[in-house]
């Protein structure tokens, strides 16, 4: 019954390459074609504080037709987020990424009821599979920030202002960050100086797409 509503559904409607609109064989997003042509990005290391840093992985630059991968977590759709996963975790594979444990940036549990899912934790199961390291959800989203995308880079940084906690004690333990945008970076700071508090050796922060300038 299943192989046949699936058919069906094909049927009716077919799933299409959001890049150059051919017709794909299965329900995926992407072509091959577009998947190759996707740009890489080369690791950006910042400052979080005086003596602690977080190295920054992106898959690809956030720009057509891959942000509507991204977009689509707005209108609470999922399948294009479970493709990123994908995505994300072929990456993984090919780059030597070392850590302890894989830590997803939260959401704060009014978004997460209202979008459905966090597509970070997505994110993360798959690296983790990858990995064959844990997922772990220590890291709590305290405050409900407004969307950051809304606000200018001062504003953003006060918007964040001890928006995470960190539930246990992490000392010389090796953090993987996992989100899927990368923008500004105020998020990614503030969640990895509330990890580097709780005494982690290390934290880096691999993201899906990152903004380019």
């Amino acid at each position: 019954m299943n192989k046949i509503l699936s058919s069906f559904t094909k049927i009716i409607s077919p799933p299409y390459c959001i890049g150059c609109e051919c017709l794909l064989p299965d329900y995926t997003v992407l072509c091959t074609a577009c998947l190759d042509r996707l740009p890489a990005i080369f690791s950006q290391t910042i400052s979080v504080t005086v003596s602690k840093t977080l190295t920054v992985h992106a898959l690809t630059a956030y720009q057509k037709p891959i942000e509507k991968l991204i977009l689509a977590k707005l209108n609470s759709n999922r399948i294009p987020i479970d493709q990123m996963s994908f995505l994300l975790s072929e990456h993984v594979k090919k780059h030597s990424l070392d850590g302890d444990y894989i830590v997803p940036i939260p959401l704060h549990w009014q978004r997460t009821i209202w979008r459905g899912f966090n597509q970070a934790e997505i994110l993360a199961q798959a690296v983790a599979r990858v990995l064959h390291k844990p997922v772990c959800k220590f890291l709590k989203r305290t405050k409900n920030t407004v969307f950051q995308s809304k606000l200018s880079a001062t504003e953003r940084k006060q918007n964040l202002e001890n928006a995470f906690k960190c539930v246990i004690s992490l000392k010389d333990k090796k953090i993987i960050l996992i989100d899927d945008l990368y923008t500004t970076g105020a998020t990614a700071v503030a969640a990895a100086r509330e990890l580097y508090k709780q005494g982690a050796a290390s934290v880096e922060l691999l993201v899906a797409c990152k903004v380019i300038d």
